[in-house]
């Protein structure tokens, strides 16, 4: 193959598995894998193949390192890692999985604007002056504001 990316290896490998070729499926996708790190899914499916082809530690070591880097997959409802997980490593890593996929909910409104057709699509934040900015393209305006103090526009193209 010429010049060949890892999206060319993912899908030669999607179509070995579609033909229940499980080891070629393995291999494209340690191919794709290997070409670039900038997609966890390409390494969790490689986890999937892994397991399929009974390389269960070689499964553990990318599940244990993408939850380790904050990943969050669906492990214990994938049936080709059904088997394992009762033993104690691998309960770690789905716990860590799981925690991992939590939603973190610590957020709360900070300021609501009252125009409604204000679409913003920009925001900066002046520490030494304690203003921030929201730029708006649709309307052509910036609006300087402080929480508890009315927005003005210092600008209106």
């Amino acid at each position: 193959f010429a010049q060949q990316n890892e999206l060319t290896y993912y899908n030669l490998a999607r179509t070995a598995l579609a033909d229940g070729d499980t080891l070629q499926y393995r291999d494209y996708l340690l191919q794709a894998n290997q070409l670039s790190h900038q997609f966890p899914e390409i390494t969790y499916e490689l986890a999937q193949a892994y397991s399929m082809n009974k390389q269960h530690h070689e499964a553990w070591k990318l599940l244990h390192a993408l939850a380790k880097g904050g990943m969050g997959f669906p492990v214990t409802q994938n049936a080709v890692f059904q088997p394992f997980l009762q033993d104690k490593k691998w309960k770690k890593v789905t716990r860590k999985m799981e925690m991992n996929a939590k939603p973190i909910l610590r957020s709360s409104v900070f300021y609501q604007f009252t125009d409604t057709a204000l679409i913003p699509e920009g925001i900066a934040y002046d520490a030494s002056r304690e203003y921030f900015y929201i730029g708006s393209i649709h309307q052509q305006k910036i609006i300087r504001f402080r929480p508890h103090e009315k927005p003005q526009d210092i600008y209106q193209g």
